[in-house]
């Protein structure tokens, strides 16, 4: 019995035959050769052969005069290749641990993730592991996940990115004293991790721009 990956072809080598005027093969799937007349030929497997894992071949001897036919039959094993998908890209604050979802993959004997962060990741050979990144770690990562197909059929891999945002912090300032005729200039405040800001007050003043 031969094996090979649903990808490629199938040149049958070992073949032979001897006190024959002329062979031929025949599949007992739906796929062909490229001369079935041949006694080294190569096939090429049809998709129900695929959906199947497998598919007979049987070679046919036509005998001289006064002799008998002769036939042999061996079977093709077709691998599905691997397929993974790493999942969809992503976006999360800092300091929060992540789980990583809708990941798949079908046809693999092992899986497994790899990435580019600072952080640790746990379940790193299933399809649902969990990224803890390290204190105050930020940007763009990259997370990659191989599927180590079944030979002959080839290992694969797809990636996605994390975006992992630092975390907003603000700081007013320290405590001022004024008279109630003045105003108050706010010098020392100081904000990381924002989109903006904005001022907001427990009385019923003003500020001259609330969003500075």
């Amino acid at each position: 019995d031969e094996i090979i990956c649903e990808t490629g072809t199938f040149p049958i080598t070992l073949s032979s035959v001897s006190g024959a005027v002329s062979v031929f093969w025949n599949s007992m799937g739906d796929g062909s050769f490229d001369n079935s007349a041949a006694v080294n030929p190569v096939y090429t497997p049809g998709p129900l052969d695929i959906a199947a894992g497998r598919v007979d071949l049987k070679l046919t001897a036509s005998a001289n005069p006064a002799c008998s036919d002769a036939s042999d039959i061996t079977e093709l094993i077709i691998r599905k290749q691997a397929i993974v998908n790493a999942g969809d890209d992503d976006t999360v604050c800092q300091n929060n641990m992540i789980q990583l979802k809708s990941a798949s993959a079908d046809f693999y004997s092992v899986i497994n993730w790899a990435h580019n962060g600072l952080g640790t990741i746990t379940g790193a050979s299933t399809l649902t592991p969990e990224y803890t990144p390290e204190p105050n770690e930020s940007g763009i990562l990259t997370f990659t996940l191989t599927a180590t197909a079944f030979g002959p059929c080839v290992t694969v891999s797809d990636q996605r990115t994390l975006t992992v945002n630092e975390k907003a912090v603000a700081i007013a300032g320290s405590v001022a004293t004024i008279c109630e005729t003045g105003t108050h200039q706010l010098t020392d405040a100081a904000v990381s991790g924002n989109t903006g800001v904005l001022w907001s007050t427990g009385g019923d003043g003003s500020f001259d721009n609330s969003a500075t």
